[in-house]
This record gives C-alpha cells, sequence and structure tokens, in this order.
C-alpha cells in the first residue's frame, strides 16, 4: 500500500549520503563479525591440537556461539543494504538496536566499573599461584582494553546509530525514498523493540539448551534433565507469544508477559544470590577446570549478584510500565 505524504509535512534536510555512509558501516559490522566467526573456527583448530587447553572449554557453548555471531553478521549486512536503499524498515531496525545497545552498553560499563576490583584481584591471585607477579603495567593495560573495548562497542557504536536514525530529517528522507507502508510502521518503535527482543531471546532459548539445557533455577531449587529442556522450549514459546502479542498491541500479553516477568525475575535473584550461581554451573557439568577459575571471581560468593539482578529486575519492570501506554486497552462489551 502507498503511502501519502501530506502537503504540509514540513522541509527536511536529504539525508541520502548519511544513509550510504551509515549503511557501509554497518555492513562493515557485518563483515568485523564474519572474522570474529573465522576466528572462532581457527580458535577450536587450535584447542584440538592442545588438549590442555580444551579441558578449560565446554565445547557445548560452540553451537550458540557460531549461531549468535553468524546472526549478528547477518543482520547487520541486512540492515546496511537496507540503509543504503533508504528503507523504512531498516531504519527502524537500526534505531531499535541502537537503544537495546547502548542500554545494555551503559549498564554494563556500570557493572564492568564495579567488578573491575575483583577482576584485579583474581588475577594478582592466579599469577600468585603460578609463582610470578603481576606487572601494575599489566593489570592497567587488561583494565584499559576491557573499558575501552567495553565503551566503544556498547556505547559509542549504539550511540552513533541513534543519534543518526533518529533523526527527524532520517526519517523524512526514507519516507520519501520508500514511500510503501512497512512491517516495522505498524507498531511503535518502543514496542518493535521489545518484539525484535523477544524473537532473539526464542531464538538463545534454543540455542542455548545443548549447554544450559541440563538444569534450570526455579527459587533456588535446580531442576535438572527432560524438566529443565522443557522449561526452556516453553520459555521460547511464550517469547514468540509474546512478540506477537506486543506487535498487536494486545494489553493481555503485555499484563501475561509482565508478571512471567516478575515472576522468574524474582526467581533468578533468589537462586544465583550468595554463591549459588555455583550450584547451577555444577548442575550443567561444566568442565571442572573452568569451575575452578569461575569459583575465583570475589563477586560469585556475595550477594553483589542478587542486588544486580533485583536492580534490573526493578528498571526493566518500570520500562514496562512505562511501554504500557502504547497497548489498546480492553474494551466492555
Amino acid at each position: 500500500m502507498t503511502m501519502e505524504i501530506p502537503l504540509d509535512t514540513p522541509p527536511y534536510k536529504n539525508k541520502k549520503t548519511g544513509l550510504l555512509v551509515f549503511g557501509i558501516f554497518e555492513i562493515l559490522l557485518g563483515v568485523l563479525f564474519v572474522f570474529m566467526l573465522l576466528a572462532t573456527a581457527i580458535g577450536q583448530l587450535v584447542l584440538a591440537q592442545r588438549p590442555e587447553m580444551a579441558a578449560t572449554v565446554d565445547r557445548r557453548s560452540l553451537l550458540p556461539t557460531i549461531a549468535m555471531i553468524g546472526g549478528l553478521a547477518a543482520v547487520f549486512i541486512w540492515l546496511g543494504i537496507g540503509s543504503i536503499k533508504g528503507r523504512r524498515w531498516a531504519r527502524a531496525v537500526s534505531l531499535c538496536l541502537g537503544w537495546m545497545g547502548l542500554v545494555t552498553g551503559v549498564i554494563s560499563c556500570a557493572a564492568l566499573v564495579w567488578t573491575l576490583p575483583g577482576v584485579e584481584a583474581a588475577m594478582r591471585q592466579n599469577a600468585e599461584q603460578q609463582g610470578r607477579e603481576m606487572p601494575a603495567i599489566a593489570l592497567m593495560i587488561t583494565k584499559i582494553v576491557m573499558v575501552g573495548f567495553t565503551f566503544l562497542f556498547y556505547v559509542v557504536i549504539p550511540g552513533a546509530l541513534v543519534l543518526f536514525y533518529r533523526s527527524r530529517h532520517v526519517k523524512m528522507t526514507c519516507e520519501a525514498l520508500d514511500p510503501v507502508e512497512r512491517w516495522t510502521d505498524r507498531c511503535p518503535l518502543p514496542v518493535l523493540a521489545m518484539v525484535l527482543l523477544q524473537v532473539f531471546g526464542a531464538v538463545c532459548m534454543i540455542m542455548m539448551l545443548p549447554l544450559y539445557g541440563r538444569a534450570f533455577p526455579f527459587f533456588g531449587v535446580i531442576l535438572k534433565g527432560l524438566p529443565a529442556a522443557a522449561i526452556y522450549l516453553v520459555f521460547a514459546a511464550f517469547s514468540i507469544y509474546a512478540a506477537r502479542g506486543f506487535y498487536r498491541l494486545q494489553i493481555k500479553a503485555f499484563w501475561i508477559y509482565f508478571v512471567v516477568i516478575v515472576v522468574f525475575g524474582m526467581s533468578g535473584i533468589v537462586s544465583f544470590s550468595g554463591g549459588h550461581l555455583m550450584d547451577y554451573y555444577q548442575a550443567i557439568d561444566l568442565p571442572q577446570a573452568q569451575l575452578q577459575e569461575i569459583e575465583k571471581m570475589p563477586f560469585i560468593h556475595s550477594q553483589y549478584l542478587g542486588w544486580m539482578g533485583a536492580t534490573g529486575l526493578l528498571l526493566y519492570a518500570g520500562f514496562l510500565l512505562w511501554l504500557k501506554r502504547y497497548f489498546t486497552p480492553v474494551v466492555p462489551t
């Protein structure tokens, strides 16, 4: 269906060149993920030749890692081509991904700053166990690289996507170049972001089954075997249900999702507080060498994860209540 542009549309700056530049940038991001995919494959070949290193890695994580990197590569290349062509859907999806990445990045940077002292202590302890001293310059460089990498990929890049694609001029340029209603026009952008998040969550649930599907924590009780795997599959189906309901702006789907998220969020807080996360890692049979490395992390045995989980749940619940304004209320018959 062709959409008519109103005659009183305010003037705008043509951003076709900007769409081209950002489209190329997104394609390059996709190519970067392709190289990461190749690096992962090469890493597996190296591990095959080094049995002592392979003992510290759980190969069940290989499939979800490859799927995640490959999926990101495909998505960014797809978005880059769409941006170059000035497609409405490319702008909308790029803006949604930018906002999701930016919010995640800000939280990740705050969490990283909080955990850096613990990471430094773990590095020093590991060096002492190997009979050597960790140079101060090496610690400083490691921290700079960690913070710099996180800030670049989780704040700067998504922030640039948000600043560009949220522009009124970019929006109107896309509407002029692509005067056809697209699937992204059928619901508000904040809700569209939630739709994409739910689809992504469903895919992740299925991809995580080989590694995490052996156990599922529920209010401190760890379910194992088929019941645990079944819960992951149910959650994947529920995420698809939520995505469909959100896309259609159904208030019933919103409230069902809200209640489920609050209940299972509280379950996660209870299950992973005070060192209980190690019980879960043992239940999914991580390699012993990997368990020993995880156990060295100071925050594993503290209330840090509980407080972080509670804070995250409150923020997410608040966001959902704010998002409710876009949903269609049930009209009595």
